[in-house]
């Protein structure tokens, strides 16, 4: 690929992703909406936990884990809260995989088939990461019980797939859903 043309399509992506990443900053609360409703799915109440919400002025939504054995009459004891910015966990990774699909050497419909399969492949990684996180965070209060290898390796674990994974999620669902192989010997020829 020709240098100018590389340059232009980088630009058209850095353009895309900035257009798709806006409303971002205005869909706060759909975006929380939309977390609550994952962890509910893949982390309901049972037994003896107990999840909550709470959000503040911040960016960041907090997810309050409680261990219903443990709580005081009053309402104390112990909890673990796990903050999480729903805008950066949801939106920017769509705004990433809209700009990285915008991009693809394929036809509109292929580029339309992935960029619909790659938002629910990425709301799958999603939970899956936030499953994980909670699951973590439900042991420290004595809702499971983790060996002293998970205990130490869980929390690099759980910061890894939140703050930085989420972002190579949207990059592998696009090189899966966006690409086949003869898209590559169509371009060289």
């Amino acid at each position: 690929m020709p240098p100018r043309e590389l340059l232009c399509r980088l630009g058209r992506f850095v353009a895309v992703f900035i257009l798709i990443l806006i409303p971002g900053f205005w869909l706060r609360e759909v975006c929380a909406a939309d977390v609550r409703a994952l962890v509910r799915l893949v982390c309901a109440d049972e037994g003896l936990r107990r999840i909550e919400f709470e959000t503040g002025e911040s960016r960041k939504m907090r997810i309050v884990i409680l261990n219903r054995a443990l709580m005081a009459r009053d309402g104390s004891g112990p909890v673990r809260n796990l903050d999480v910015n729903p805008v950066g966990l949801i939106w920017v990774p769509v705004a990433l995989l809209g700009a990285l699909v915008f991009m693809a050497p394929a036809s509109a419909a292929r580029r339309a088939t992935a960029a619909a399969l790659g938002c629910g492949a990425q709301q799958v990684f999603v939970a899956a990461v936030l499953s994980f996180a909670v699951w973590h965070n439900s042991a420290e209060i004595g809702l499971g019980n983790l060996s002293p290898w998970l205990q130490a390796t869980a929390p690099r674990v759980s910061g890894i797939l939140l703050h930085q994974i989420t972002f190579a999620g949207p990059v592998v669902v696009w090189f899966l859903v966006a690409f086949r192989r003869e898209d590559w010997s169509a371009r060289r020829s």
